[in-house]
């Protein structure tokens, strides 16, 4: 009380009020007061009696043993692993979330909990659930050297070489071959022209025919 007539009277110096002012002025405060004490008191009873035909709101609390109908609802890893959650409860919930199935309650209860807690493991997942890996066709290629026949090399490449496959045999003379391959092709050779062949006549129609010696009148008789 000291303290509030403190500052009355500190307020009536500041405003040059009467000294007959203080009494006033006390108990205007002391009003004041009381009416905010009743107010906060019928507040105060207001927000703790419930209201005519309503009970009043309670947690509602789930204890360990207490049965539960789904396991989403289980407040506890305890109460998972208790008998207020059974077996096939556990399974599924695996089975409605892509969980694996299976195992002693223990773990299917600690893989349920992880799930709830958004803390799923690899493990926990069911395989059914994890995408298919889809097989890699494996890509074959043909060597790209010839044998000593000159024919394509035909076992599989590989090893990749400047662009080109090469298989066991013939990958350490890669370059080699490369720089064969893409040689350019060799000039033609020029053909040789035809040898003229002279016909020789033949001996009875090179021998002119001799003329016939004329007769005489001395050969006639």
């Amino acid at each position: 009380m000291a303290s509030m007539q403190i500052e009355i009277d500190a307020f009536i110096a500041k405003y040059n009020l009467d000294d007959s002012a203080n009494g006033e002025i006390i108990e205007l405060v002391n009003s004041c007061f009381a009416k905010y004490v009743s107010h906060m008191s019928s507040q105060w009873l207001v927000s703790e009696v419930p209201a005519a035909g309503k009970k009043a709101a309670t947690k509602k609390t789930t204890s360990k043993t207490e049965k539960i109908e789904n396991a989403a609802d289980a407040e506890s890893l305890e109460q998972l692993i208790s008998s207020a959650c059974t077996t096939t409860l556990l399974n599924d919930y695996c089975r409605e979330n892509g969980l694996r199935i299976g195992g002693v309650k223990k773990d299917a209860a600690a893989r349920v909990w992880r799930h709830l807690q958004g803390e799923t493991e690899d493990d926990d997942i069911s395989p059914r659930s994890k995408p298919k890996k889809v097989p890699v066709k494996k890509v074959s290629h043909q060597c790209f050297a010839c044998n000593a026949k000159g024919q394509p090399c035909g076992l599989a490449a590989d090893n990749e070489h400047e662009g080109e496959w090469f298989c066991f045999r013939h990958i350490d003379s890669a370059d080699e071959i490369i720089e064969k391959k893409n040689a350019p092709p060799p000039a033609p050779k020029p053909k040789a022209s035809p040898k003229s062949v002279s016909k020789k006549p033949a001996a009875s129609l090179k021998k002119k025919a001799e003329p016939e010696p004329e007769l005489t009148e001395e050969d006639d008789e």
